[in-house]
């Protein structure tokens, strides 16, 4: 296998990145050049992107790129190893997509997306879901786990201040596609037509 060959040419210090580079990967399914931390890690998976894409198939992992939007991100071939969002965790998935994709329409391609809590909240009130929003501890604990998988990033303030600066990185495009936003935009307006609104219960588990 000339991976193999590959790697065995690779300087120690480079093996170390390319450890480091797998494990973050598995962990947290995406790399995004756009964000500082994963910046180095990228790039190196760029350079090396056949050796760590033959090492992932051997346990039925696959490595995608997309240049366009600076992702480098990795989906298992039998499906396995999803992360099960409850429906409030998807809602709130939704209104993260569904607020990118407002702002990429009014911002230049080169600059960063970036939302508020307050907007976050804003649409979560015009979406009529009941009981307005999750509580406090249940809503930052949400924010950080999609801030670990590289979906979006506190830039300044706190979580739980209204006017937080949170950056959306392009990953949300892979982790909610257009299929998925049809799907649960279809849903809520279903819902909707009841009582005029939508009660989440954390027992119901989506992929």
């Amino acid at each position: 296998m000339k991976w193999i060959s590959d790697y065995d040419n690779l300087l120690e210090k480079d093996r170390l990145v390319f450890k480091n580079c797998v494990n973050r990967l598995m962990s947290q399914s995406f790399l995004v050049y756009k964000k500082e931390s994963d910046k180095l890690y990228y790039r190196f998976s760029e350079r090396h992107f056949d050796i760590i894409r033959e090492y992932l198939l051997m346990s039925g992992w696959e490595l995608y790129q997309n240049v366009d939007d600076g992702l480098i991100y990795v989906k298992n071939q039998l499906g396995k190893n999803k992360r099960n969002l409850t429906l409030g965790e998807t809602l709130f998935l939704l209104i993260l997509r569904l607020l990118y994709d407002e702002k990429q329409k009014e911002l230049l391609l080169s600059r960063e997306t970036t939302i508020s809590n307050q907007e976050i909240q804003e649409k979560y009130i015009a979406l009529k879901i009941k009981d307005r929003l999750p509580a406090q501890d249940e809503y930052q604990k949400t924010l950080k786990m999609f801030e670990k998988h590289s979906i979006i990033e506190l830039k300044k303030g706190a979580w739980n201040h209204p006017d937080a600066v949170i950056a959306i990185f392009p990953s949300i495009k892979v982790a909610l596609n257009v299929q998925a936003i049809e799907y649960y935009s279809e849903w809520l307006e279903k819902e909707t037509r009841g009582d005029g609104q939508v009660e989440i219960t954390d027992e119901i588990e989506v992929n």
